[in-house]
């Protein structure tokens, strides 16, 4: 994982800057821009501690895109595994009727996977 501060190169910062040499405060940039996070980490691998400096905004966008990216791998391991069952329950209901259950199937198709299966003996 790298920074994602582009100080100098920044606009934000670059403003920011030119405002305070306006005002006459002197300032430590990148450290003084308002959108500008620091965080230490140690690496894995080489068990070194690592410094990211990070634009607030960049950072965030970055971290929702990972999230969404998550979200969609994780609706499609549940719809393989929605499936996977649907399968195993059509196997089960034939297996049923195979050997002389009565299965009845009932579902109301407004509400996604809201089946009912139902078996019963049949009556001699």
């Amino acid at each position: 994982m790298e920074g994602t501060c582009t100080y100098p190169k920044c606009p934000h910062a670059k403003l920011t800057e030119q405002l305070a040499e306006l005002a006459g405060v002197k300032t430590e940039f990148p450290k003084e821009c308002s959108n500008y996070i620091e965080a230490w980490w140690t690496d894995e691998n080489n068990k070194q501690q690592k410094i990211m400096q990070d634009c607030a905004p960049r950072r965030t966008l970055w971290m929702v895109q990972d999230l969404f990216n998550r979200q969609i791998g994780l609706q499609k391991a549940q719809e393989e595994q929605r499936n996977a069952s649907d399968q195993a329950m059509a196997t089960f209901i034939q297996f049923g009727r195979t050997i002389g259950l009565k299965v009845i199937e009932s579902a109301d198709k407004t509400i996604p996977g809201n089946g009912r299966t139902l078996i019963e003996t049949k009556s001699s």
